[in-house]
């Protein structure tokens, strides 16, 4: 199975699995989020990452840094919870 392949075909799996880890995580500003907020936000991030494998080009997830990272950076959240 390609990685493209695994990304097409467990992309709930895959998401559920983040978003349990990232609840569990000692993340100060990620911990006010709810499961469905945080599984939405990563959704975000698993299909700019899906598009980029399937395109072969950085531009989707370059894309969506540009959004997430101002985004972030002013409401407060700490470089490494951005990383």
């Amino acid at each position: 199975m390609t990685f493209l392949e695994l990304l097409k075909t467990n992309p709930d799996k895959i998401l559920y699995d983040a978003t349990e880890f990232l609840s569990r995580s000692d993340l100060k500003h990620y911990k006010k989020f709810d499961q469905e907020s945080l599984r939405a936000k990563l959704a975000k991030l698993f299909f700019a990452t899906r598009e980029c494998v399937e395109e072969n080009s950085f531009v989707p997830i370059k894309n969506f840094i540009s959004q997430v990272a101002p985004a972030r950076f002013e409401s407060g959240f700490e470089l490494y919870e951005v990383q």
